[in-house]
């Protein structure tokens, strides 16, 4: 199944640093069947620390999925299987982000958020941990696939703000879980066929300053998927920028 995608990072219009970091593209892991890969990771912890965190997390996953299909046998790669292997290699970014900021005094408390997404055999298997989010975009619409692990997804789970207080909370930023924080965090996992479908991927530098609607029709619109990624970029930077950006856009 052929796929177009297009990732891009940016500072934004307020911060000195960017503490983002994507991955995209196709993995070279020895197998005979392709896989392709798409990660996002939203940096925390001081202008070194976040950006460290979120390129070690990224570096690790990559690796380590990777090393995973490699070492299972194309017979026995199955749904199961697929959702162990991403499951695993979130375990390792996770330790590899915690057991550096534990050495390090200067790296401490850092960490980052993770969303990815792996095709493999026609299906999409997706992960997050934190607030970065993955938007499918159907025929009848655009939703969004995962749930933020934050403070304020958690009011409105419970009822007390509305999803409109939420994105204008003052803790709108805090996370409830996050790669590297912790010794161990859970992912949330997901599967989905891909069937003329289109996926975006983003920090919260884009979803908190582009509503979904406006992102639905910019990507409609776009007649690529790289001019679709600089549109949306263009349009957070425009209504203020005020954190790093970072989108990739898959389309089948």
């Amino acid at each position: 199944m052929p796929i177009q995608f297009f990732g891009k990072t940016d500072i934004g219009s307020v911060r000195d640093t960017n503490q983002d970091n994507f991955f995209a593209d196709y993995l070279d892991c020895g197998i005979d069947e392709q896989v392709f890969l798409a990660v996002v990771c939203d940096g925390m912890g001081g202008a070194s620390g976040g950006s460290f965190a979120s390129s070690l997390a990224i570096k690790t996953f990559v690796s380590e999925l990777c090393a995973g299909l490699k070492n299972v046998s194309e017979e026995k790669l199955s749904i199961d299987s697929c959702e162990l292997l991403l499951s695993y290699a979130a375990k390792c970014a996770n330790s590899a982000v915690y057991n550096a900021a534990q050495s390090n005094s200067e790296l401490h408390g850092m960490g980052t958020t993770l969303v990815g997404m792996m095709v493999f055999r026609n299906t999409v298997y997706a992960l997050n941990i934190g607030d970065s989010r993955l938007y499918v975009l159907a025929e009848d619409g655009m939703c969004k696939l995962t749930r933020d692990h934050s403070y304020v997804q958690a009011l409105v789970d419970q009822g007390k703000i509305s999803e409109a207080e939420a994105k204008v909370h003052p803790n709108k930023n805090v996370i409830m879980r996050a790669v590297g924080t912790d010794a161990e965090v859970a992912a949330d996992f997901f599967k989905i066929l891909p069937d003329r479908k289109s996926f975006l991927l983003c920090s919260d530098g884009l979803s908190n300053f582009v509503d979904d609607i406006s992102m639905e029709k910019i990507i409609v619109e776009s007649d690529s998927v790289r001019e679709a990624v600089n549109t949306l970029i263009e349009k957070a930077n425009t209504a203020g920028g005020g954190d790093n950006i970072t989108a990739i856009l898959v389309r089948f």
